[in-house]
């Protein structure tokens, strides 16, 4: 049997700047070995990079 390593987890991660909610209720988990990208429309570029330093502890 093997077992599945985590790398990252995030549940229900909420983010308020000022009187806006950045984010709100992200779940995200990554598994050792895989590699995972943030994606969305144009002009969302803010919202992903702000997503990321908070997933990983950068801010």
């Amino acid at each position: 049997m093997t077992s599945i390593t985590t790398l990252l987890e995030a549940r229900n991660l909420v983010v308020n700047y000022k009187n806006y909610r950045a984010i709100n209720g992200l779940d995200l988990s990554v598994p050792a070995g895989c590699v995972y990208a943030l994606l969305g429309g144009r002009g969302q570029w803010r919202r992903k990079n702000h997503d990321y330093q908070h997933v990983s502890g950068l801010q």
